[in-house]
């Protein structure tokens, strides 16, 4: 149950008085961690960790070693455009952001709908199409996709035009998307320990999708874990998966999924990953028994990891 409320709590944006944490990558050494606690960063791939700011950060998203973005539960967007100092380009009531350079980006609106930025996030206007949305990703300033239910739309043209892509059953959308592939996870609602889920990947953009996993439900298709979370894309069909099973274990477990590598850890809630390169990647994840929230870092593909900060 904690995986599937953590799962739909990402498609209706950051409320108070919980700031769900998230990790970005700017390139393979640098990285910024948000959460209720803070916003903290890495310059050398996790090794060690440094208080930016005391701001609450949700939804960190970041294009390179100088310039990321976060948002904060009151309806704040934060930016920093030299790496280290990060300062409030005001209330803006954004749920998510995808931003593809410095000054491009585009977001989800508290009312649902798609807007977009090309002063880095200073201004921002709409830009048509599809409403009443759950889920954006963007891999450059014209080519996205969207996502509401069971419904995938993609755009070339940065939201112009829009074609609809697939359609499926009603469910829970999340996309993920970089370097031309893009991955869904259609969340499709939890009984007995486990959640149905099905997550399908395209290699050419969005116009053919190939169901890579589901749900433990399903047969004759791989499955992550009983849940399923988020998915770090690195392009040529090759991605990281995370599933997670509270009753296992006694104290829960997360799963890592990279092609052979299949990791296990213990003990510990379901949170944000994210990786910078094929070895490198970072999870957050809490204690099971204490709540608390802390760092993981892997060097070798997610074969095995090692917490490096408490937050």
């Amino acid at each position: 149950m904690v995986e599937l409320l953590a799962a739909l709590a990402l498609f209706v944006g950051p409320t108070p008085p919980y700031v769900l944490p998230s990790v970005a990558w700017g390139d393979a050494a640098h990285a910024w961690v948000g959460s209720a606690h803070g916003i903290v960063a890495t310059s050398d791939a996790g090794r060690t960790w440094r208080v930016q700011s005391r701001a609450e950060g949700s939804g960190v998203t970041a294009v390179d070693a100088t310039h990321a973005w976060a948002l904060t539960s009151n309806g704040v967007t934060l930016r920093t455009t030299d790496g280290t100092h990060w300062h409030s380009l005001g209330v803006q009531h954004l749920l998510r952001l995808s931003f593809v350079d410095r000054t491009h980006g585009f977001a989800l609106g508290r009312d649902d709908f798609l807007l977009r930025t090309l002063d880095g996030g200073v201004t921002w206007t709409p830009t048509g199409g599809p409403t009443r949305l759950q889920s954006i990703c963007f891999t450059d300033a014209r080519t996205g996709w969207v996502a509401r239910g069971g419904s995938v739309w993609s755009t070339h043209d940065a939201g112009a035009h829009w074609r609809s892509l697939a359609f499926v059953r009603a469910s829970v959308p999340e996309l993920y998307c970089g370097n031309g592939d893009v991955w869904v996870v259609l969340h499709e609602g939890a009984a007995a320990g486990t959640e149905g889920y099905d997550i399908f990947a395209s290699t050419d953009g969005g116009t053919k999708w190939r169901e890579r996993y589901a749900s433990p439900f399903v047969r004759g298709v791989p499955h992550v874990s009983n849940y399923s979370g988020p998915v770090a894309v690195l392009g040529d069909s090759e991605a990281v998966l995370e599933g997670s099973c509270s009753p296992c274990g006694g104290y829960g477990t997360v799963t890592i999924v990279h092609g052979r590598v299949r990791a296990t850890l213990r003990g510990v809630q379901p949170g944000p990953m994210a990786f910078g390169d094929p070895l490198r990647g970072l999870l957050v994840l809490r204690a099971a028994r204490t709540g608390v929230l802390g760092v993981w870092r892997t060097m070798d593909g997610g074969a095995h990891w090692r917490r490096v900060r408490t937050l």
